[in-house]
């Protein structure tokens, strides 16, 4: 073989090697292309957003999961009358799942929880909605003396494959909590004897003056306890005068003492829903609406008409609003009421009707009362009743028996035409020489 024939091998043979190695690179990008073309499977953004539980005796208890928490449970019996046992719980997650993947099973205290998928026979099982973002498990078999809940995986499934997600919640668990409940009675008014039968703590100021009126009381996780007064004694108290309900006022609930104040008591007894120690009070209205009421700058309110507010007790009119047996409060908006307007309530003309006057009323108007009939009223610190205020009032009930020692001056035609079952004329001075009583 000649040497041209040699280089002429050797080319050919490198050309061959150029080659191959040209189809083999391009299979590779031909492999390369037809895997990236492929739809890739991606595992779904799984998350836990929430978790909370809820009670199998009260469902308005709802605690909400935090790892490391207090879980607080109450105790029952068994059906037969054994041990206790722990309540049923109901755990709520709250899923992140976009892409809607199954769930399979749920892992609490290393037991799985498996889909319920309406079979009640069934145990240990969870129920979850249709787009499995919500899942429920019933914990209705927990030990006796378990001490933690752990949430610990969750297992669901892609098309082509099952995973699990690791959860990171734990709980402590305490049984049968008990907790304190201050009840603020400030506002509700009693007698020492009271004070002293319900074992009220009381707080003074440096001259002696009631401050503050508390009672506490030791109440059980989820148990049910009365309250110092219910609905029904408050919002009674006022027509019955019982000294319960400040006058002039209307009870609406017991409320906690907080930055957002929570309702309790929708009922007369309690079911005690609260993980912590509180502070309730009872909270009143206004039951007075004064209709064109004159403000008398710094000093306070002359009371011109009194359109008065009914009071309601599980949705019943109890205080109706009709002037019968009316209370003419101390104070209106934080300013003392200090006078009964000229012919305030001579537009009222039918039934017994009964005034009691506020501490801080000072004055009756002229013709305030004129003509309104079988009248009975308290004049209270009265210091002046001016012309016709009672005229033609016919027979009036004094229900002090006599003038308070504070009038001074009863003016023209005051008591004309009206005849006073009883009545003394006491420590009066300036009075008109014509009064007519």
């Amino acid at each position: 073989m000649t040497l041209k024939d040699n280089k002429k091998n050797k080319i050919s043979i490198f050309n061959k090697c150029v080659y191959l190695t040209f189809i083999v690179l391009l299979s590779l990008l031909f492999v390369f292309l037809l895997v990236s073309c492929k739809p890739s499977i991606k595992k779904p953004s799984f998350n836990i957003k929430d978790v909370n539980f809820v009670s199998g005796i009260d469902d308005g208890m709802v605690q909400k999961g935090v790892d490391g928490g207090t879980l607080y449970l109450a105790k029952e019996q068994d059906e037969n009358g054994g041990k206790s046992k722990p309540e049923t719980l109901y755990m709520h997650i709250s899923l992140d799942n976009p892409q809607i993947a199954s769930i399979d099973y749920v892992t609490v205290n290393d037991t799985k929880y498996f889909n319920k998928d309406g079979e009640d026979d069934k145990i240990n099982t969870f129920t979850t909605n249709s787009y499995y973002s919500e899942v429920v498990v019933e914990l209705f078999s927990l030990p006796s003396d378990i001490k933690k809940i752990t949430l610990n995986s969750i297992g669901y499934r892609l098309p082509n494959e099952r995973t699990e997600y690791k959860a990171k919640l734990s709980m402590n668990v305490k049984y049968d909590a008990e907790f304190t409940v201050i009840c603020d009675l400030t506002e509700i008014s009693m007698t020492e004897e009271e004070i002293n039968e319900k074992n009220i703590n009381i707080i003074k100021d440096s001259d002696g003056n009631i401050i503050k009126k508390t009672k506490e009381l030791a109440i059980n996780y989820l148990s049910q306890f009365p309250l110092p007064y219910n609905n029904l004694q408050l919002t009674l108290s006022e027509r019955h005068r019982s000294g319960k309900c400040p006058l002039g006022k209307g009870f609406i609930g017991w409320y906690t003492v907080e930055e957002k104040p929570q309702l309790i008591n929708p009922e007369d007894d309690i079911n005690y829903t609260f993980t912590k120690n509180i502070e309730i009070k009872p909270r009143f209205v206004d039951r007075y609406e004064y209709q064109e009421c004159e403000y008398m700058g710094e000093e306070g309110y002359e009371v011109k008409k009194v359109n008065i507010v009914p009071v309601l007790y599980k949705n019943t009119p109890i205080l109706k609003n009709e002037l019968d047996k009316e209370y003419i409060p101390d104070f209106y908006q934080g300013k003392k009421i200090l006078g009964i307007a000229s012919s305030a309530f001579t537009t009222h003309k039918a039934g017994s009707f009964d005034v009691h006057l506020g501490n801080n009323v000072k004055y009756i108007g002229d013709n305030a009362f004129e003509g309104v009939k079988n009248l009975k009223i308290d004049f209270n610190n009265v210091e002046e009743i001016k012309d016709a205020a009672f005229k033609n009032c016919g027979e009036i009930e004094f229900l002090n028996e006599e003038f308070p020692s504070t009038l001074q001056k009863i003016g023209n035609e005051a008591f004309y035409g009206a005849t006073p079952k009883e009545y003394l004329v006491k420590n009066i001075s300036g009075n008109t020489s014509d009064a007519r009583l």
